[in-house]
């Protein structure tokens, strides 16, 4: 889910949607794409059984950072991209085809849409709100705006960002078009987040990697 701006539920003033704010978002959202691009790109070249003991133990360790709980905005940043990036990589280990790529992408938009309107992700935001926990620092990439930490987006979302990378990157795909692809599914997320404030980022994601499989499809026959 796209946090940022989410005046709604955060009521954050109006000063945070100033354009200078702006371009911090886009800057951090697309430096934590390129991150997780990254991870995936050195984790798809491990042999299976590498990949899937790494993705067992970077989530085990994001447990134990969950316990600890840092305070450190930008150490949390670094942790949730690469967990997600190394996490993303292993769940891309089940997809061996285009179209196994394309239902895990209808799959999970339902899920956060679902996740995101009435289950898991909705608690979370709520109980930050209140004041009741911080969890959801934890679980996303934030950063300080007029002395508050800013939520921008959640690591389900790098998650399925980093699963789609690995994947096209094993299919062979173009390099320079897959790690574009859903980027540009996240940055469309961001725009209309910020006017709307917040919303659920990985439809987004998928529908530009389902129009980007379904154009290669279509050009190479």
């Amino acid at each position: 889910m796209v946090y940022h701006l989410c005046r709604k539920t955060f009521q954050f003033d109006d000063r945070v949607a100033s354009r200078m704010k702006a371009i911090y978002i886009f800057a951090a959202s697309i430096a934590a794409s390129a991150l997780a691009y990254l991870i995936s790109r050195l984790v798809s070249g491990l042999t299976d059984p590498k990949v899937m003991v790494l993705a067992v133990a970077a989530v085990s360790l994001y447990g134990v950072f969950l316990f600890l709980m840092p305070e450190n905005w930008i150490l949390i940043n670094l942790v949730v991209v690469s967990v997600a990036g190394i996490g993303g990589s292993g769940l891309g280990l089940l997809l061996k085809t285009r179209q196994s790529l394309v239902i895990f992408c209808i799959v999970a938009s339902i899920v956060d849409i679902y996740s995101v309107a009435q289950g898991p992700t909705l608690a979370v935001v709520e109980d930050y709100k209140s004041g009741t926990s911080d969890l959801l620092r934890y679980l996303v990439i934030s950063m300080p705006v007029d002395g508050s930490i800013l939520p921008l987006v959640g690591i389900g979302d790098f998650l399925i960002i980093s699963a789609v990378y690995f994947v096209l990157i094993r299919l062979k795909y173009n390099r320079l078009q897959l790690a574009l692809v859903p980027l540009l599914g996240l940055l469309l997320a961001i725009i209309i987040g910020l006017q709307i404030g917040g919303i659920f980022a990985i439809p987004f994601i998928a529908a530009t990697t389902i129009a980007y499989l379904h154009w290669q499809e279509f050009t190479r026959t």
